[in-house]
Order: structure tokens, then sequence, then C-alpha cells
């Protein structure tokens, strides 16, 4: 049960990046202190969240042969993991999600569980998603400044999966996509299998920051046009009044956030494509996240990607 939901702004982070770890560790304390009064509790533990360009997403078959006959167990699935992340990881990496898929004893046919089956060899495609182990030592010791102890780590479009995501999609096959303020995420399931991963920094307030620029207007103006933008779907002929007399036709501003959802179009359709699971999607693209509430933004997307594409929210839950 939610029993408090608490946001407040973000400071010495930015794009994903620690830029100020005090002024970061303050904004953690505000937040805690704000759970603390609302629900007369201690904050003690906090699940970490990692996302980011840093993520890496590898895959590899490994085998193991054995001297004779003998029962598949538990450890010799451990050893194929083992295997894999000793071949796969790089310098400075550690593991945060882990899946195996395509399962065979002995060259037969994919199995889902091997363990209790006889055979000489056992093999499997392992998938590991690597993140860097000084960026979450760095984010761990921020937390720890704000005297909150990291209970565990999850990988943000994990979390964004367990979410929103039901079995029959997670079966079927599905690529996630959560457009949030700073980065894009995607996460890709089939047979229930988490078999790929990836970030992109570019989010909800890249559209604010390319306004900014191309017509040399406040921040402020610039939020509030992305603001009304969703209320005006309909209107071809608006021009938003800008920074005292200046005025901006709705046309133009559309170009820029096609633009920049181009942009984000070509990275999923490489992501898809990275994964080898191209045509493999049978319930398509799935979307979620603040940013997906632009309807430009999901119009850019849905007639963009040759799939089945639709906007999802998180499961309710008790409280939120």
């Amino acid at each position: 049960r939610v029993l408090k939901y608490v946001e407040v702004p973000s400071k010495g982070m930015r794009k994903n990046v620690i830029e100020n770890p005090i002024l970061l560790s303050e904004c953690i304390s505000e937040a805690a202190k704000a759970v603390e009064e609302g629900t007369g509790l201690e904050v003690r533990k906090v699940i970490l969240g990692i996302g980011g360009a840093n993520i890496r997403s590898k895959t590899k078959n490994i085998r193991l042969s054995f001297n004779e006959e003998k029962i598949i167990t538990d450890e010799d699935i451990a050893s194929l993991f083992l295997t894999a992340e000793k071949e796969l990881k790089g310098k400075g990496e550690q593991v945060l999600e882990s899946e195996i898929y395509n399962i065979r004893v002995n060259n037969s046919g994919i199995v889902k569980n091997p363990v209790g089956l006889t055979g000489r060899e056992l093999q499997g495609d392992i998938h590991l998603i690597f993140v860097n182990e000084a960026e979450v030592d760095e984010l761990t010791e921020v937390v720890n400044r704000a005297k909150i102890e990291v209970d565990s780590i999850v990988l943000n479009p994990y979390a964004s999966a367990k979410a929103t995501l039901l079995e029959e999609d997670k079966n079927m096959g599905v690529a996630l996509i959560d457009i949030g303020e700073g980065t894009t995420d995607i996460i890709i399931y089939k047979n229930n299998k988490l078999i790929y991963a990836k970030s992109l920094p570019l989010g909800g307030m890249h559209y604010v920051s390319d306004l900014e620029y191309i017509f040399s207007i406040p921040k402020s103006d610039a939020q509030e046009i992305i603001r009304q933008i969703g209320e005006l779907k309909d209107k071809q002929d608006f021009n938003f009044p800008v920074n005292g007399n200046k005025y901006i036709s709705i046309g133009n501003i559309r170009k820029v956030i096609d633009a920049r959802t181009g942009d984000l179009v070509t990275f999923i359709k490489k992501t898809i494509e990275e994964s080898g699971f191209t045509g493999y999607l049978g319930k398509g693209i799935y979307l979620t996240g603040g940013a997906t509430k632009m309807d430009e933004i999901f119009e850019g997307v849905k007639s963009n990607l040759g799939y089945s594409v639709k906007r999802v929210l998180p499961v309710q839950l008790a409280g939120l």
C-alpha cells in the first residue's frame, strides 16, 4: 500500500549524471523529510532506480559439457550465468539484471526448465544487463550522505515493466518505451523473458530546450507551450504569444516537436533491430512515462514505427 507520494525539484543531477552530489543529497533529504512528516514513519532504506545511457545489454550462448551423463541441477544453471559474466563483463561493470532463454540439453529442443533432466551437455542464451560500478557507488554515496541506506538497486525500465505489463504481454512479445523527463528507456520481452534493454538521454525536457533555443524564448514560455499544445490538437491556425509582443505559429511548434520525435523513432527502431527480435513482438509497442501524455509525441511515434502502438498506465496501487 502506498502511504505517501512526494516529488521534489531535482538539483545537482543533469541527464542522469551527478554534477553536485551535495545538492542532490539535500534533495533526497528534503523528500525523505516530507514523507516522514506525512506518515509519522522514519525513512531508513530506499530502492535505488538506475537508468541512463550507461546501461549495457549483452547476450551470449554458453555451453557446459560434462564427463558423463548427469542430472542437471540448479548449480549447473548458476555455472552458465557465472561463465557468461566472466566472458561478457567489462572493466568497472556490475550485473544488474540477468535472464536465460533457449535452454537445451544434449542439443535437444528448447526446454523451459532443465533441472532434473539427464544429459552430457547444457546450453542456453544468457542475457546480462550491466551498469557502471562507479556510477552505482556514487549514487549510493549520495543517498548515504542523506543518512539513508540503499536496500537494493533496480533497473528503471525493469521497474516500469513490472508496473505496466501483464504476463500475456511479456509472453507474446512487447517493447515497452518509457519516455521520461530526461531519458527514454526501452525494455523488450518475449516468452516472458527480458531479452533486451537500452536507455537514451532524451526525454520531455529536450522538447522544452528545443523550443527555448530555436525560438529564443524563456524556459517558462516553452513549458507553457508544451502544456497548451495538447489542448489545441485540432487547431491548424494558432499563434502562441511569447516574450512580450512576439508570436509563434502552432505549425512551426509542431515542426520542432516532430523533428525531436524523429530522433526518438530512430532510437526505438535501432534498439529493436539490435535486439534481434524484429517481427517477434506480438503485442507491438507500449508507451508509458510522463512525456507520452503529449499527443504530438504519441502520434509521431505511432505513425512511424510500423507496429501496433498504444499507451499504458501503471497498475493501480492502494493509496496512490
